[in-house]
């Protein structure tokens, strides 16, 4: 995986807004990720016109190299294979137990309780982290 990844996150979640920031401190120089709230329907229309938005609310969504949509738990296993800071952590990723039972569910119940968890707030992220 040579260029960026784009994800696509809800830039009025406190949790979300949170991953961001702490993504962007394991990604120095902004080398592997590009971030796009999904509330931003030009930005998104422009730039990912494949991702839904509707999608995009229930989960992370990450388009790859080849043009891939992954969402949730699977987007979260290819920013870990992305970031050289966090390649300690993909093989566990990958375990069949984790990535069939315990990952995705995992992500579903913090994804659908995400504002209720650190609540909602208008987009806070640098516009460096947008683009």
């Amino acid at each position: 995986m040579s260029g960026k990844l784009l994800v696509v996150f809800d830039g009025q979640c406190g949790l979300c807004q949170s991953s961001v920031g702490w993504l962007t401190r394991f990604d120095p120089g902004e080398k592997h990720l590009e971030f796009i709230p999904y509330q931003d329907e030009e930005g998104l229309k422009a730039r990912a016109p494949e991702m839904d938005p509707a999608r995009a609310d229930r989960e992370m969504l990450v388009r790859t190299d080849d043009g891939h949509v992954h969402g949730g738990f699977f987007a979260l296993r290819q920013i870990a294979r992305k970031l050289p800071r966090l390649w300690p952590v993909v093989p566990f990723l990958y375990f069949p137990v984790v990535s069939r039972l315990v990952g995705p569910p995992i992500y579903r119940v913090i994804a659908r309780y995400r504002r209720q968890i650190m609540g909602t707030a208008v987009c806070q992220i640098p516009n460096r982290a947008r683009s």
